[in-house]
């Protein structure tokens, strides 16, 4: 490898572009968002409460990996979002809406805005 080649690659390994720090006071974030993954699915599984509630054991991991990173605002949103879909589903049964489409408009609207950000900060 080019030294040139080889000091660019050194450089990018050490400033940890690929693998962000994900540890807090020496703590590795990522088995604490592990344990918060197996606790949700053994309370899916316990409970029987497999749809709504994976929206729930997906976005308190996510919320959970942004809070060391300071982003505060971002992880309510995140758990805000993923408590919405839970709590909109037995309202929308209540006053005889097809929830079934509403969950699938609402899965679409949220993966579609999650890209189009993503895309407008990329570009």
């Amino acid at each position: 490898m080019p030294s040139s080649l080889s000091s660019v690659v050194d450089a990018h390994h050490q400033t940890g572009v690929n693998a962000p720090d994900r540890s807090v006071d020496g703590c590795s974030v990522g088995s604490i968002i592990a344990g918060i993954w197996l606790t949700g699915i053994g309370l899916l599984i316990s409970t029987g409460w497999w749809w709504a509630g994976i929206m729930v054991v997906i976005g308190v991991p996510v919320a959970a990996g942004l809070l060391p990173r300071g982003q505060l605002l971002p992880a309510l949103g995140v758990v805000a979002r993923s408590r919405a879909i839970p709590l909109t589903i037995p309202l929308a049964s209540a006053v005889n809406v097809p929830w079934k489409r509403i969950a699938g408009f609402l899965l679409i609207a949220l993966g579609g805005s999650v890209i189009l950000r993503r895309v407008l900060q990329c570009s």
